[in-house]
């Protein structure tokens, strides 16, 4: 079940545009986020889903952690128990948008330490 380029392209404007909606504070907002991340971890935590919703994980994992940085932090030990199984799949764009994801997270613990 591979994954084409067109759906690659439609993936990163999606989860963008989730990215930017969620910039917005309020409890609707919220409950989007936390919707959202725990799909996202239960998709890679499983291992039963296919590549499209693999891929979609990492992407919108990414955008959370980049536009919701504190409703994403309240995940941020799960993230890092299950992004290891992105960062080994054995789709290249899925590894690559694994390795952005991870990055956004640790710039967000990062950021939250220097504050500490």
């Amino acid at each position: 079940n591979g994954l084409t380029a067109g759906d690659l392209v439609v993936m990163q404007l999606a989860s963008t545009t989730l990215g930017r909606l969620v910039q917005k504070e309020g409890t609707l907002t919220a409950d989007c986020v936390e919707f959202e991340v725990k799909r996202s971890l239960e998709w890679l935590e499983s291992g039963r889903y296919d590549s499209s919703r693999r891929q979609a994980a990492v992407l919108i994992l990414r955008e959370m952690a980049r536009n919701a940085p504190t409703l994403f932090y309240f995940h941020v030990n799960v993230f890092f128990d299950v992004i290891w199984t992105a960062l080994r799949d054995k789709l290249l764009p899925i590894r690559e948008s694994a390795v952005e994801s991870l990055s956004a997270a640790l710039r967000l613990v990062e950021q939250r330490e220097h504050r500490l």
